[in-house]
C-alpha cells in the first residue's frame, strides 16, 4: 500500500498528488474495492467502513460506483458523500464527481455554488456544473437539485426521465 492510500482501523484515506489525479471507489458484500491513478486497492468490507479521498492540488475527478444495496448520494462544488449499508465514502478537493446507481432505490442529491451553475436532467443521468466544477449522477432513482447558495442558476429538463426529478430553490428554465 503506498502513502496515498493508507488504511488506519475502520478508516481509509486517499491523498491525491499535485498532479491530475483519479479515484473510484466500488464497495462490495466481502471487498471494497479503491482504484488510485490506475492504481487498485481492495479493503476487507467488514474491516472498514469510511473511504475519505482529498484530490488536493491539480484537476482531480471522483467515481463513485454504487454496489448492490440502496446508497445515498449528495454531491456538491468539489466535494460529495455516498453512503450504504456499511459504508461512507467522502471525496474533497475534486473538480468532477461522478456518482452511478448500482441498484434500485439510489438517490442523489446535487447542490449549486455561490456562483450561477446549470443543471441538466436528461433521460438517464443529471448533470450539475458550475466555473470550476462539473459534478453528475447516472441511473439514480429520485434525484433533488437544490440552488440555495446564490448565483444566477439555470435548469434545463428533458421531458423524459427514467427516475424521479425534483427542484429546490430559484432554477431559470432554459429551453
Amino acid at each position: 500500500m503506498t502513502q496515498q492510500v493508507l488504511q488506519e482501523g475502520n478508516k481509509v484515506t486517499v491523498r491525491g498528488a499535485n498532479g491530475n489525479d483519479s479515484f473510484e471507489f466500488t464497495p462490495g458484500t466481502a471487498r471494497h474495492t479503491v482504484v488510485l491513478n490506475g492504481e487498485r486497492h481492495q479493503f476487507d468490507a467488514t474491516a472498514i467502513d469510511t473511504v475519505t479521498f482529498d484530490g488536493g492540488l491539480g484537476k482531480d475527478s471522483a467515481k463513485l460506483i454504487g454496489g448492490a444495496a440502496k446508497q445515498q448520494v449528495e454531491l456538491q462544488p468539489m466535494s460529495g458523500m455516498a453512503q450504504g449499508t456499511g459504508y461512507k465514502v467522502n471525496v474533497y478537493g475534486t473538480e468532477k464527481i461522478n456518482a452511478t446507481s448500482g441498484s434500485a432505490g439510489d438517490e442523489a442529491v446535487l447542490r449549486d455554488s455561490s456562483t450561477d451553475d446549470a443543471l441538466q436532467a436528461e433521460k438517464d443521468f443529471a448533470h450539475l456544473a458550475g466555473y470550476f466544477y462539473a459534478n453528475e449522477v447516472w441511473n439514480m432513482t429520485r434525484v433533488r437539485g437544490i440552488s440555495s447558495a446564490g448565483g444566477r442558476d439555470t435548469l434545463k429538463r428533458n421531458d423524459s426521465l427514467d427516475y424521479v426529478f425534483e427542484t429546490e430553490g430559484d432554477w431559470l428554465a432554459t429551453p
